[in-house]
């Protein structure tokens, strides 16, 4: 990235994901979900409970919400939208 680029409203760039990356989640274990009565990535399931509460007070009645991302965060958006 070039020298003094930034992201809006402060979102850092995420460290490359690597073996060595300290608190890297390579486990792919499943873990069964009891609201979407599905089985879900562990870490993808995680994350989506930690976005969810922080998004509900921003929905409106009347409004369509696209959810986005790319590859984890893509996951995590098509989780989300479940």
């Amino acid at each position: 990235m070039p020298a003094g680029a930034s992201f809006p409203s402060g979102i850092s760039p995420d460290p490359p994901a690597t073996d060595s990356t300290p608190g890297l989640d390579a486990d792919h274990t499943q873990t069964p979900d009891a609201i979407l009565h599905i089985r879900l990535h562990r870490g993808f399931a995680k994350a989506t409970r930690d976005l969810y509460p922080m998004i509900i007070p921003h929905l409106r009645a009347g409004y369509r919400t696209r959810v986005t991302g790319h590859s984890t965060r893509g996951a995590v958006a098509a989780i989300t939208g479940l």
